[in-house]
C-alpha cells in the first residue's frame, strides 16, 4: 500500500514504517462488525416462489459468522402444493365405499372386504379404486368364497361430470359401465351400464350425500355377495353422512342399495365405521368400517351378509 505524495511509502510498508487506517473486521464470536469494516449486505428474500433465474446477490460477512446459505437466496421452481387447496377443499366431502366418489380428485386406495356370504360360506377378497379427476376405475382382483377363488374378474368405469354450486355444494353426473376384464368376451350377458347422480353439502368437517340412478345389466349383489349376481334393471339410491369430529377422526355412516323392477330382486349395503387422518390432512386415509348386506325379492334381512371392511388411500390432488 503507498500513502499519496509519500515516494518511499512501499519501501516503508516493508519496512513496518507505514500505517493502515481504519480498524479490520473483528473476528470474535460476537460477530460484531467495527467501524471501519464492510458491513453486510441485506439477503434477498422472496415471499412466493418465482419462475426463471434471477440475479444472486453477494454480499461481505465477517469470516467469524456462520453463513447458511438457504433456498430463500436463490431461484428456485415451485412445485404444486400438498395438499393442495382443492384437497382441503373437498375434505369435508366425504368419499363413499359402496358407489364413486363425488368430487373431482387424483387419489388412489386399496380395500379389504372379510365376512360372510349370509350362507355360512367365509368371504376374502381386495378390491382397488383409482380417481384419474374425471373418470374412476375399481377392480376387485381377488376374491374367494368358502376357500375357493373366484375366477371372474370385472372392471367399474365411471366417468365422472362435475357441477360445483359455492363452496358447500357439489353435484355430478356418473355414466358408468361394468365388464369383464378376464379374457371373456363382452356380451349382454356380462356386462352393466348404469347413470347416477350425486348431490352432497358439506361444511366445516360435516358432509352429507344422496344418490339416485338406474342400472341394467349382470353385476355382483354386493360387496360380500360376491358369488350372487343380478341381471335385472334396478333403481339406484344411497346416502352417506359423515362427520370430522377432530383432524384425525371421521365419523361415517353409510347406505346404497338397488330397488328391482316387476317386483325383481333389491338388495342394499350398511357401512358403519370411523375414517381416519393420521397426518391430520386429506393426503392419507385409513378406514375402518362394519357391512352390512341383504339381497332379495322385497328386501328382508334373511340370509344377510355380515363382515368388515379395512381400506388406505392416499390422495395427489
Amino acid at each position: 500500500m503507498v500513502a499519496e505524495g509519500d515516494e518511499e511509502g512501499a519501501s516503508a510498508f516493508f519496512e513496518d514504517e507505514g500505517e493502515v487506517s481504519g480498524a479490520p473486521i473483528n473476528t470474535t464470536e460476537t460477530g460484531k462488525v467495527h467501524e471501519g469494516a464492510i458491513p453486510p449486505g441485506p439477503r434477498f428474500q422472496s415471499s412466493k416462489p418465482y419462475w426463471g433465474i434471477r440475479e444472486h446477490q453477494l454480499y461481505a460477512a465477517p469470516s467469524s459468522e456462520k453463513v447458511e446459505v438457504d433456498s430463500g437466496d436463490l431461484p428456485s421452481i415451485p412445485g404444486p402444493p400438498w395438499p393442495s387447496n382443492h384437497q382441503l377443499h373437498d375434505w369435508n366431502f366425504a368419499e363413499a365405499y359402496t358407489y364413486p366418489q363425488l368430487t373431482r380428485s387424483v387419489n388412489f386406495e386399496a380395500f379389504t372386504f372379510v365376512g360372510g356370504d349370509g350362507h355360512d360360506n367365509p368371504v376374502f377378497a381386495e378390491r382397488v379404486r383409482a380417481n384419474f379427476y374425471l373418470l374412476e376405475a375399481s377392480v376387485t382382483f381377488f376374491n374367494q368364497v368358502a376357500g375357493t377363488r373366484d375366477n371372474e374378474t370385472d372392471m367399474d368405469l365411471d366417468l365422472r361430470v362435475p357441477f360445483t354450486f359455492g363452496r358447500h355444494h357439489q353435484l355430478a353426473l356418473l355414466p358408468g359401465v361394468t365388464f369383464p376384464i378376464d379374457g371373456t368376451a363382452w356380451s349382454t350377458n356380462n356386462t352393466d351400464i348404469r347413470i347416477q347422480g350425486i348431490y352432497g353439502f358439506a361444511i366445516e368437517g360435516f358432509g352429507v350425500q344422496a344418490r339416485i340412478g338406474f342400472t341394467d345389466g349382470f353385476r355382483r349383489a354386493g360387496v360380500l355377495k360376491l358369488r350372487e349376481r343380478i341381471s335385472n334393471p334396478a333403481t339406484l339410491y344411497g346416502a352417506l353422512v359423515a362427520w370430522r369430529i377432530w383432524p384425525a377422526v371421521q365419523l361415517r355412516a353409510e347406505a346404497s342399495g338397488e330397488i328391482g323392477t316387476d317386483h325383481n330382486r333389491d338388495r342394499i349395503s350398511i357401512l358403519p365405521g370411523f375414517a381416519f387422518f393420521p397426518l391430520g390432512d386429506p393426503r392419507v386415509t385409513v378406514g375402518a368400517t362394519a357391512v352390512i348386506e341383504a339381497s332379495a325379492p322385497r328386501l328382508r334381512f334373511r340370509g344377510a351378509s355380515y363382515g368388515g371392511l379395512v381400506n388406505v388411500g392416499t390422495g395427489f390432488y
